[in-house]
């Protein structure tokens, strides 16, 4: 029930927000090899709030 209720509030930000990535002109990642792809030191991303013309 508490994995439900979570999909639900994210799925509710993920309606009013963007998520862009904010990595600098020109960087690129790197990833680490491990079981499951991962990036060293993360990936960073800016949260925008949507309006009407970036729907």
């Amino acid at each position: 029930m508490a994995f439900l209720q979570m999909k639900r509030v994210v799925a509710g930000v993920m309606q009013r927000f963007r998520v862009v990535p904010a990595m600098e002109e020109g960087v690129e990642p790197v990833y680490v090899s491990d079981l499951t792809s991962k990036m060293k030191d993360g990936f960073p991303v800016k949260i925008e709030e949507r309006t009407k013309n970036n729907r």
